[in-house]
Parts: C-alpha cells; sequence; structure tokens
C-alpha cells in the first residue's frame, strides 16, 4: 500500500510538474507573439506585420488602412516599450494538432499605454485588439490610398466579365451585397453587358469620392471597354475594422448616366 501511495505521489508530482510547464510555455508564447506583433508594428511597414498573421486574417486587413494604423499607432504612442508584468496573461490548449493560445495585458508605449487581446494558431496570429484612448480611428483613419481600391474594382469586374462571375462575386460583401446578389444574376448581368460592349478589353478606374464618418465609404468610378463600346462603372467600399469592403457596383452605358 505505501509503495501504491509513492507511486501515486510521483504520478502527482509529474502531473503538476507538466501542467506548470504548459502554463510557462503558454505564457512564453503569448508573450512572443504580441513581442512580435508591436516590433513589426513599429517599422512601418504592412508586409512584415502581415507575415506573423494567419492567411484567413492577413486576407481582412488591407494593405493601405493597416499601415494608417501602423503611423498612428506610432505617432500617438510612441515607440514600444515592452509588456507590463503585472498585467499580462495567457491561455492555451491543444486540438487536432493545432496549438492556440490567447493572451490579453497592457503594452507600454512612450506616450502611453493600450490595451491588448491576441489569438495564434500554431503560431500565427489569428485575431488581435488594440486599445487606447489615445488611438481612436478619428486619430489614425484617413483617406486611403485610391489605387489599391481602383486595381481591386478593375479586378473584380474584369473576373465578372471574362466568365469568373463566381469569383468575382466572393470578391464582395457576403451580406451587404451577395445575399441579395446570387450568382444567376451575376451571370446575367456579365452576359448583358458583354452583349452591348462586345469581348472585353480593358477596365479603368480612375476617379474616387470619400465619404467619412463613423462608417466610411470610398466610391471608385471608370470605364469598362468592349470591343463595340464602352459602359460607365462604379464599385463601392465600405470599411469595416481594417478592410474595406465592395458593397455594391453598377455598369452603364454612359449617356443612361446622364
Amino acid at each position: 500500500m505505501k509503495k501504491v501511495l509513492m507511486v501515486l505521489g510521483i504520478v502527482f508530482l509529474v502531473l503538476i510538474a507538466a501542467v506548470v510547464a504548459l502554463m510557462v510555455w503558454a505564457h512564453g508564447a503569448g508573450e512572443e507573439r504580441q513581442e512580435e506583433f508591436f516590433q513589426a508594428a513599429g517599422t512601418g511597414d504592412p508586409q512584415k506585420l502581415l507575415s506573423l498573421c494567419d492567411p484567413a486574417l492577413a486576407d481582412d486587413l488591407d494593405v493601405p488602412v493597416l499601415k494608417m494604423w501602423m503611423d498612428g499607432l506610432n505617432r500617438q504612442l510612441g515607440p514600444y516599450k515592452g509588456l507590463s508584468k503585472a498585467n499580462f496573461s495567457t491561455s492555451s490548449n491543444t486540438t487536432n494538432g493545432r496549438k492556440f493560445v490567447e493572451s490579453k495585458g497592457t503594452a507600454l508605449f512612450e506616450k502611453g499605454e493600450a490595451q491588448v487581446e491576441m489569438q495564434s494558431v500554431n503560431g500565427k496570429i489569428t485575431a488581435f485588439r488594440v486599445t487606447s484612448e489615445k488611438l481612436q480611428p478619428k486619430d489614425w483613419f484617413t483617406k486611403p490610398p485610391a489605387e489599391f481600391y481602383y486595381q481591386k474594382g478593375e479586378k473584380m469586374i474584369t473576373l465578372l466579365l471574362t466568365g469568373k462571375e463566381a469569383d468575382a462575386r466572393a470578391m464582395m460583401h457576403p451580406v451587404a451585397l451577395q445575399k441579395d446578389y446570387p450568382l444567376a444574376q451575376v451571370q446575367a448581368d456579365a452576359k448583358k453587358i458583354l452583349a452591348e460592349i462586345g469581348p472585353l478589353q480593358s477596365v479603368k478606374l480612375d476617379q474616387e469620392e470619400f465619404i467619412a464618418g463613423d462608417s466610411p465609404k470610398l466610391i471608385v468610378r471608370g470605364t469598362i471597354t468592349g470591343q463595340k463600346g464602352v459602359f460607365s462603372t462604379m464599385v463601392k467600399y465600405q470599411f469595416v475594422g481594417m478592410k474595406g469592403h465592395i458593397t455594391s457596383w453598377t455598369a452603364i452605358p454612359p449617356q443612361a448616366g446622364g
């Protein structure tokens, strides 16, 4: 009986050691992700920060908007100094071979501090939230560079008019546009446009209108040129978080647009 108790005691101690080791690992992993994140943010280079992100998160971050946020973070809060030792916690679990780590705490900067929540899977950041009184949207979000959205709109329209309507529809916001714009209607619209202008030659977006406010919008306009004619076109983006979502688009003969 004594031997049994001794064995159980040893097993219990091993389990405690394993739990402690896991907690230490989780804390270190969460701290490392946040350190990497803020070091990358401090460079002002969006690509360095995107390289730390899971592809799904990276796809939800427009480079020009992320750049504005990084610039705002560095301007409003100053250089990153480290994480608060007194206010930092992590938790982790492994599911189906994937390591999930959540961390939250206070990040310290030269001009102030920010509250941070971050999630990662297998070392790649899947979500983050940085909040500070000194880092409100009004402090960093301005009119985004239009060129990025010209190119995105041109790509969407080109896909739509070259037989890849499903790919074009996938670029549209799933609720604000896709929900009321079924693939059959997208295909019908493409067929109608091509019947009037002929095979597509080019799509050119080169005019912009920015609407500021709590839900900023960017409207880009230009032309669709085919072998037989030209249509005017418009693509509208609505910004949520750090992404401009395509929420509507039109293509009409110039004379119809007045």
